[in-house]
């Protein structure tokens, strides 16, 4: 007998309205808005400490749900009649707009469950794992950080923890300590493979997409970029590898290997700064969310080619040759008003600024 799946609330009814219309204005496929419906209240359950299997709100349930959902949004039936409380969400979206956003607000907090690199790497794993080892899985992080704490290896909960290094000896720790292997011994395998998803994620720096509690690119991008498809009505800039936009020597290709995680994020950082602006070590950490040891932000910069020192502080190479030559046309203009002006002093003194500065 095929237990009966739990009842549908007003948090998944947002969600799936939101569904619906991403594919009605056609920013998503159809079967992609299911697919991420699916994902999201999947997500969401794990949350709030459900069992989550192979059936529970998979894309075939999805599918049928949203024919009622459409119903309820266009107020007559199309395929399966509208639910009471589909209705009611649907009427709250047609009268009271700002009452709906409030909802599906809450609903996305409990999606996000305020970890924000635990829901993009959940979203991630599920992506890579079939329904059963993801709920498997989710239980296996508890045990891993539970333990990691206890012996000083996590300092912070394992999803707040996104530094490469740390994350290695996390890795070590569950694979090599000899007392969490045999308490766990029945289930070490599955929590071993559970690490090595978590070590990729970070090791890939796809938490690199986080800002501010959401991912840089919308849910369509997001999804469209899984299939390899550019969604609608966005324009996607052409971005270079890594290894050829800012890895021009072997010192920079050392660093990125040794640090993969957080090497773009600064080489970005420095580079988002604004123009002719010198940047601390202090103020890279805070752009990039701490997600590095002020030692490895410095080591980095210190020896990359696109980035140079100046005093105390950083500016990327393209800005630190445009500055430069800021500051000698102005003094060349005036050096040129002085009645006493001499070429040759004046060229050597811009010998000495260039040195000082690059």
């Amino acid at each position: 007998m095929v237990e009966r799946q739990p009842s549908w609330d007003k948090y998944e009814a947002a969600i799936l309205l939101e569904g619906l219309l991403t594919s009605m204005k056609g920013e998503l496929t159809r079967s992609d808005a299911i697919k991420a419906v699916s994902r999201d209240l999947r997500v969401m359950a794990l949350h709030r400490g459900m069992e989550v299997d192979e059936v529970y709100r998979n894309t075939n349930g999805i599918s049928f749900q949203m024919k009622s959902m459409e119903s309820a949004y266009l107020g007559r039936t199309v395929f399966k009649p509208a639910t009471k409380l589909f209705a009611d969400v649907a009427g709250l979206y047609h009268e009271s707009y700002d009452e709906y956003q409030k909802l599906l607000k809450e609903a996305r907090a409990m999606i996000s469950n305020r970890k924000t690199v635990e829901d993009d790497f959940m979203r991630y794993l599920a992506e890579r794992v079939s329904p059963t080892q993801l709920s498997e899985f989710y239980r296996c992080y508890s045990e891993i950080e539970t333990f990691c704490l206890k012996i000083k290896v996590l300092q912070n909960p394992l999803f707040e923890t996104t530094d490469f290094e740390t994350i290695k000896k996390v890795r070590r720790t569950i694979e090599q300590n000899k007392i969490f292997r045999i308490t766990r011994r029945r289930q070490i395998n599955k929590i071993v493979d559970a690490g090595q998803h978590y070590y990729n994620y970070i090791k890939e720096g796809l938490y690199a997409r986080i800002t501010d509690g959401k991912t840089v690119e919308d849910r369509s991008t997001i999804d469209y970029e899984m299939s390899n498809q550019s969604p609608p009505d966005v324009e996607m800039a052409e971005v270079e590898s890594p290894i050829t936009a800012y890895t021009k020597t072997e010192q920079d290709e050392r660093l990125l290997q040794k640090h993969p995680a957080v090497y773009n994020q600064i080489y970005n950082a420095l580079k988002a700064s604004p123009e002719s602006q010198r940047v601390t070590i202090r103020e890279i950490c805070e752009a990039i969310n701490h997600t590095a040891r002020p030692a490895i932000v410095e080591e980095i910069l210190d020896n990359v080619s696109w980035a140079s020192n100046i005093g105390d502080s950083y500016i990327i190479i393209q800005l630190c040759q445009r500055y430069s030559m800021q500051i000698i046309w102005t003094v060349h203009l005036t050096h040129l008003s002085e009645p006493n002006f001499h070429f040759l002093h004046f060229n050597s003194f811009m010998v000495a600024i260039l040195l000082i500065i690059c």
